[in-house]
């Protein structure tokens, strides 16, 4: 498969992506946004939830916070 079949295959998901302000290097935060919803879950402090996915995951408090948001909202499709 080409790259152009292979974006032929997805251009429907990529204009969704792109209509809700997403972009491909979100997928990387998956993760994090996982282990967000089970620290949320088990009951820890916000501060401590933050700390720890910023040491985890390199990135900062503030990048958090955006992430969070983003993937909290709803998609328009």
């Amino acid at each position: 498969m080409t790259k152009y079949e292979f974006l032929k295959s997805v251009l429907s998901v990529c204009d969704i992506m792109q209509k809700n302000g997403m972009k491909p290097q979100d997928a990387q935060f998956v993760a994090m946004y996982e282990d967000y919803t089970r620290l949320v879950a088990e009951g820890h402090k916000y501060v401590y939830i933050r700390y720890y996915l910023s040491q985890e995951y390199g990135i900062g408090k503030t990048k958090i916070n955006e992430l969070v948001k983003m993937f909290q909202e709803k998609t328009l499709l």
